[in-house]
Parts: structure tokens; C-alpha cells; sequence
């Protein structure tokens, strides 16, 4: 259903003809201290997947000093009744550079199920924001504290330091940006997701090695030889990534799901993003990020978080070790039969997901303990 929706008593400038979804009451909780904890199986619960919401261009200044460069602020879901500040709000970051946001909608339940309001954004440089391919191989532009600038921007610009505070959940690079984000101890930050994170790029090599390892023999042939010759266009290596991404990045079937199409297209429709932090495929981190780490700041992290990836993720466990080693107030869950993208996957799973880090961003205060 679409409604249309004007925020009030903000600095948003938002035309009401928008789309959105509103008069869901919010809910306001302490985040008291939580233990350390770690989960590998849980139950399901029901939860609705809203499809649309509000958007409005968020002009940016810091890392580029140029207002004309914006970051696309898409999908808004809240209660029109009460400004963002002064509820609790959930910023949601992508699982790549230059993937944009769309792939992240299931979380917008986050809204209906437990009156979170969920704000949605396309980093620099795909989807709805501003592209800047003269700057393709530029490394020492797309540095992480770009996207560490742009995200101070977006919470200033909505004002979501002020009064109750913000969560962030990062997906993937998402979840490399937040963790190094929260490290900082920003304020207003309360609570923390990392979903199918990476703690550095060392361990996300060895993790990848480790699922390669499980692949059929032909297929892993065909891997390492494009990789040794750096030619990513064979039939074979197509055919082994298509193992690949249908066994450890997304599990569902028909894969790929729906709501990953925006995000492929947006890969592939400018590549300055990813080839220039990523490099030329998913198996080889040879661009900005190849030394990237997060596991010295690991410790400064004092917002209560939660860790989760699958079993038969490309973020590996290994990855997600110094998380839950270094964080002092964290739960790891790792979730059964599922991959990179376990939110996308099958529905009893989704819905687990999103019971999962719904429950954890609601909690009361006190120690985490298993979910059931």
C-alpha cells in the first residue's frame, strides 16, 4: 500500500506527493550493558517486509567541500507524528561499494514490527548519488574515512545525534564501515550491527580460501587460474561464480531474489567504486582496501553489539572471530544453512533475521541472553 507522508518539525525537506508509510507508533528503550554470547541456532517468528517509503536528497559537505555532491537518503520509514530525533532510528550501509541500498528493503519490518523508524541510503558514487567515474582508480579518494564523512553528514544533516539516538546496521562492507564507524564512539550512537561483517581483509582472504576449498575441484581449478592469469571472462570462471554466489552469497531459490537485481545492476552500471576499493572480482581485494583492518580499534567499540553471519558465508566465521573477542559487550549468531545474504534467503530464515536484530535493537537493558 502506498500512503503519502510529511515529516514534521525536521530539517527534511520532503514533497509530500512521496511515498511512505506512517502512524506506527514508536517505542523508546535503555541499552543497558550486555554480555558476551554466542548463538548458532534459533526459531522463527512472522514478520512483513514493506516495499516503499519517502526519500529526499541529503546535500553533503566534508570529504569533497563541494554541497553539489549528495548522498541519495532513500526510504524513511517512521511515525509522522514525531520527529527522527527524537526516537531511536536505524541507518542501514550496504554490502559492497557501489551496490546502493535497494537489496536492504527487508528491513524495513524493522518499522512495522517493532516501531523503529529505518533510514535507507545510497553511498557516493552509485544507485540515486552522485557518480564520480573521473575518479575510477583514484585509491587515494575512496578511502574508508569518505564514507565515515558521509555518514557524519547524513546523521547531522537529519539530526539523529540529538535526543534518543541512532543504531546502525552495516551488511558486509557495511559492516567493515560501521564497525570502524562505532569505534570512533560517536555520539548518539546506541546500538550496533554487524551482519555478515569482515574484521580485515587478511581474514576475509582466508575465510574465501576456506569455501573455495569446499568447491568441486574443476571449478576450483578454474578460480585459481583466473586468478593467477588476472582474466575474469572465461566460461569456466563464470561458471565456478555462479557455484559460488548461489552456494555462499545468497541461498534462495530462484536465486538471485528480487531485491537483489537493483543492487547487481547498480555493480556493473558504474564499476568506480568497486574496482577501485574491491578490485576486478569478488576473490580479490587489490584495491584501496587490501590492507584494510579494523581489529586494533576493535576494543574502543562501547555500544552493545550484535554479530551475525551464516554458515556457509563469504564472511566466515574466521572473520568474525575478533569481533566477538575484542567488542566488550557483544552476541555473535550464526545462523544455520544460510550464506552472505540470509535476510534474502528462504522466508522462515528471513523472518528470523529480522526477529533476531529487531529483538536485539529493542531490548531492555541487561545481559543478552539466547534467543529462542
Amino acid at each position: 500500500m502506498y500512503v503519502t507522508m510529511q515529516l514534521q518539525n525536521t530539517s527534511l525537506d520532503i514533497n509530500s506527493s512521496d511515498p511512505g508509510l506512517l502512524k506506527i507508533p514508536s517505542r523508546m528503550h535503555s541499552l543497558d550493558s550486555i554480555s558476551r554470547h554466542r548463538i548458532i541456532t534459533l526459531q522463527t517468528s512472522s514478520l512483513v517486509s514493506p516495499k516503499h517509503g519517502c526519500n529526499t536528497d541529503s546535500g553533503r559537505q566534508g570529504a569533497l567541500q563541494d554541497p553539489i555532491n549528495r548522498s541519495r537518503v532513500l526510504h524513511i520509514l517512521q511515525d509522522h507524528r514525531q520527529p527522527l530525533h527524537k526516537r531511536y532510528s536505524s541507518c542501514h550501509h550496504p554490502r559492497r561499494p557501489g551496490s546502493g541500498h535497494e537489496y536492504l528493503l527487508p528491513f524495513g519490518a524493522l518499522w512495522h514490527d517493532h516501531g523503529l523508524p529505518v533510514i535507507f541510503y545510497d553511498q557516493i558514487g552509485c544507485a540515486s548519488s552522485t557518480h564520480l567515474r573521473g575518479k575510477a582508480g583514484d585509491e587515494s579518494f575512496w578511502q574508508e574515512q569518505l564514507f565515515q564523512d558521509e555518514l557524519d553528514n547524513l546523521l547531522d544533516h537529519l539530526r539523529l545525534r540529538q535526543g534518543s539516538g541512532f543504531h546502525i546496521l552495516g551488511q558486509s562492507w557495511g559492516g567493515m564501515l560501521g564497525a570502524a564507524f562505532a569505534a570512533r564512539r560517536p555520539e548518539g550512537l546506541r546500538r550496533l550491527v554487524l551482519a555478515s561483517g569482515l574484521a580485515s581483509k587478511e581474514l576475509a582472504d582466508l575465510g574465501v580460501e576456506r569455501l573455495i576449498d569446499q568447491m568441486p575441484p574443476d571449478m576450483k581449478r578454474a578460480l585459481d587460474e583466473a586468478k593467477e592469469k588476472n582474466v575474469f571472462d572465461g566460461a569456466e570462471y563464470k561458471s565456478a561464480m555462479n557455484f559460488y554466489h548461489r552456494n555462499f552469497v545468497c541461498r534462495a531459490d530462484p536465486f538471485p531474489p528480487v531485491e537483489m537485481l537493483a543492487s547487481l545492476h547498480n555493480v556493473t552500471d558504474d564499476t568506480t567504486v568497486y574496482r577501485t576499493m574491491y578490485g576486478p572480482s569478488p576473490l580479490i581485494i587489490n584495491g584501496s582496501l587490501r590492507t584494510w583492518t579494523v581489529v586494533p580499534q576493535l576494543a574502543n567499540i562501547s555500544a552493545p553489539t550484535l554479530v551475525y553471519n551464516g554458515v556457509y558465508d563469504t564472511s566466515h566465521d574466521v572473520a568474525q572471530v575478533p569481533f566477538f573477542e575484542l567488542i566488550p559487550r557483544v552476541r555473535w549468531i550464526t545462523f544455520p544453512g544460510s550464506g552472505h545474504m540470509c535476510h534474502l534467503e528462504d522466508g522462515r530464515l528471513r523472518e528470523k533475521v529480522l526477529r533476531v536484530v529487531g529483538d536485539f535493537l529493542t531490548q531492555e537493558g541487561g545481559d543478552i541472553a539466547a534467543s529462542s
